[in-house]
Formats: structure tokens, sequence, C-alpha cells
């Protein structure tokens, strides 16, 4: 045993001088593709996860499978990467119990197994961290039909690897890969996604193209994966509605904090004086929870026109901008700043829009979308576990 961990060790100390030239991009990383919508998918391991080749996760397999799922889906996505180039199957329970937002994601993707493959881990060894890994996920509200195994790539198509080394870890690789099936396949849930090889003919690192080619290889599985979540959770009429409205009655009366702090992170970032998720229907517009005093008159008119948005909207100056200054409300007390992203629940319905207001105005250099459309999708997220935990 502690020869085996000297071994795997050395081996993985080579590794890492031999590819410290190798380009990559910074190990954790968000790719949004789509449009406003709120799938969250986790890309961890390492492997095809690092983007070796690359400098941007935009044009690694983080990109690509984004644009790729998002296309296939017609819905926004975001592929949030934790990679690591000398991450084992043995060091994923560990690294995903240390993840905060685990229980946000839609759906995971585990890309393991090359560095396993090099220091010949053993198969019962290999089934035993992946069990673990798919418990740690299951018990974040991640059931494994929600998870995506990536099967571990031709060892000997990398150029580091291309002789007898490479050719060694190919015969165990297929072991690896051999029992990983078996391990599903008696789970009857989580999805194994074969990569094909390369073309040949090149000793270059990975480029675009090849994660191109992979993306396609596994945006199949994830998108079942994410349909199934769909179906699952997917709510029916005013039964679907009505079970939104109890989730965000059960968080303001229990105390849960989830939605507040989510704003409270909004509400600091922009200096602002309000931050709050009005809900729109039939009713009217009313805030259901919020941080900071709310602005009189309250903002409801202007967040039912951001839930119909098919994005962000931002109001610099309500005196100034065409779309505000012929509202009363702007003369009377009302916000001089006011941006919005429209919210999503369950089947992609909208049920209002994430608002924060303030009044002083502001310039453009001032806002930061990216930050309304992250705390969005963080309330999105929320509002799915939380559905799916109600089930």
């Amino acid at each position: 045993m502690v020869v085996s961990a000297m071994w795997s060790r050395a081996i993985l100390s080579h590794r890492s001088r031999l590819m410290h030239d190798v380009p990559r991009p910074p190990s954790d990383g968000v790719v949004h593709a789509g449009g406003p919508g709120g799938e969250r998918v986790l890309l961890i391991g390492g492997g095809p996860a690092v983007g070796w080749g690359v400098l941007t996760h935009e044009v690694a397999l983080a990109g690509h499978l984004a644009r790729r799922v998002a296309r296939d889906l017609d819905s926004g996505v975001d592929v949030v990467v934790h990679a690591d180039p000398r991450m084992l199957a043995r060091d994923l329970p560990d690294a995903l119990e240390h993840l905060d937002d685990l229980s946000s994601f839609s759906a995971a993707v585990i890309t393991v197994g090359v560095n396993d493959a090099l220091t010949a881990t053993a198969t019962s060894a290999w089934t035993t961290s992946l069990r673990r890994a798919l418990g740690v996920l299951e018990a974040s509200g991640i059931d494994p039909a929600r998870v995506v195994l990536l099967g571990i790539q031709t060892v000997s198509t990398i150029p580091t690897y291309a002789g007898r080394v490479g050719a060694r870890a190919d015969r165990h690789r297929n072991r690896l890969n051999a029992a990983s099936s078996r391990l599903l396949s008696r789970a009857g849930c989580a999805r194994l996604a074969m990569l094909s090889d390369p073309q040949p003919g090149t000793d270059r690192y990975r480029d675009s193209t090849v994660y191109a080619q992979w993306a396609g290889d596994l945006a199949p599985a994830v998108v079942a994966a994410l349909r199934d979540h769909r179906q699952a959770i997917a709510p029916s009429g005013d039964d679907g509605r009505a079970r939104i409205q109890d989730l965000l009655t059960h968080a303001q009366v229990s105390g849960d904090t989830s939605i507040e702090a989510v704003l409270v992170d909004v509400q600091a970032h922009f200096r602002a004086s309000w931050a709050g998720l009005v809900v729109v229907d039939e009713r009217g517009e009313r805030t259901v929870v919020s941080s900071g005093a709310r602005p009189l008159p309250d903002p409801g008119v202007l967040a039912r026109n951001a839930s119909q948005m098919a994005g962000p909207i931002v109001v610099y100056d309500a005196r100034r901008d065409e779309r505000t200054r012929a509202d009363p409300i702007v003369y009377n007390g009302g916000p001089q700043f006011f941006a919005a992203m429209p919210v999503e629940a369950l089947e992609h319905e909208r049920i209002g829009a994430l608002c924060v207001a303030d009044p002083d105005v502001r310039t453009v250099i001032d806002v930061d979308v990216t930050v309304l459309r992250d705390a969005a999708r963080r309330i999105q997220a929320y509002l799915r576990s939380a559905a799916s935990r109600d089930r």
C-alpha cells in the first residue's frame, strides 16, 4: 500500500513536470451560454475538464458544452468548472464535499480517470471512490439520474504519453471504464458518456476543435439528464404556481435566508438602498423577500415590465430614460436608478424579477449586469432545488 502510494505520487509528480509548459485556463471558471434561463452544470475533475492546450474555458470543454446544451435545450446554461490536474478518483468525494453551492446544480459531470489509469488505481478502489462521490451528490440533492460520468479518454492519444507508458495506461483505462459501466448499470441511473479519439496525425495538445468534438460526445447525456430533471419537477398550471408561492412563503416564515442572502449581496454590490424579489401574477406585483429600505412608491410596475423582458433591464436615470420619464412614479419619490433581471422557476415559468433600486442615478460603468444574471440564477437554483426536495 505504501509502495503503491509512493508510485502514484512519483507518476503524478513526473506528469506535472512534463505538463508544466502546456497552456491551460485557470483551474476554476464559469461559462454562460444561451438566454436568461438558469440551468447550472458542474464540471469537476481532471483530464478534459482542465482544458489542456487552450487559455480560456470559453474554447475548452466547458465552453463548447455550455453552447451545445443551451442550443439543444433552448435555454440559458452555466457550466461551472472545478478542475484539478492532479485529481484522482479518491480525491473526488472530498472535492465535492468542499463545494459550498453543490445543491444549486441541475446536473454534474465527473471527469476523472487519466491519472488513475497512469497510476494503475485498483478497480475496487476506483469503484468505491465513484460510489462515495455519487453518495455526496445525492446527499446534496443531486440524484444519480442527473450525474454524468465521462469515460476515460484513450491515454496514448495524449502527446506526452504516446509511447509505452500510454499503451500500458490504455489497458488499465479499459479496465476502469468497464468497472464504471458495471457500477452505473447496477445503479440504473447515472449516465456514462464515452469520448471519441481525436483525429490522428497531430502532436499538438488539445485544441478548440477537439473540445468541440468531445462536447458533442458528452452533450446528449447532459441534455437527457436535464430533461429528466425538468420533467420530474415540472408543475402543472395553477398547481405549479401555487407550489412556487408555497416555497416562497415557507422561506419567509421558516427563517430560511437563502434568497435574502442573495439580495444582500446584490444590494451591497450596487451600493443600493434596496434589492428585492418581486413576484408578478394576475393579482399584481408584490415583494416577497427584500434587503434594505423599500423604495416608495413600490417599483412593482417596473418589475412587471422587467419580468416580461428576455434579459436584464437597466434604468440608469429614470427622469432621462424614455421608458420611464413619463411615469409619475419617478417624480414622486420613486427610484432614479432601477435594474432588474427576470426570474424563472421550474419549467422556465416566469415568476417575477430580481430588482435593485436607489434614489441616486447611475452611469453605465457603475452597473455590471452579470452580477444581476448570476444572482437571478442563484435564486432560480434555490427554487428548483427546493421544489425537487419538496417532492
